[in-house]
């Protein structure tokens, strides 16, 4: 809102106003979009690791591991 008043007081059109809130808004998405991509590749490894450890403490044949493997399945 102070940005706006000090635009006004400078006698600056209403269309550069429209041009800086479009370009700030641009920037926030832009930014937005990127921590949605970074969320996302961590999702994938995150699964990859969790299929990883899925099949190698499933056929393990010890008990302990599989208690474990149970546990973490859970959380």
């Amino acid at each position: 809102m102070n940005v706006f008043i000090v635009i006004l007081n400078n006698s600056q059109s209403f269309s550069t106003i429209l041009e800086l809130s479009l370009n700030h808004f641009e920037k926030k998405k832009k930014k937005l979009k990127n921590t949605r991509t970074k969320q996302v590749f961590l999702k994938k490894i995150y699964g990859k690791i969790k299929t990883f450890f899925f099949f190698f403490f499933f056929f393990t044949k010890n008990f302990i591991f599989r208690i474990y493997f149970t546990i973490y399945l859970l959380f």
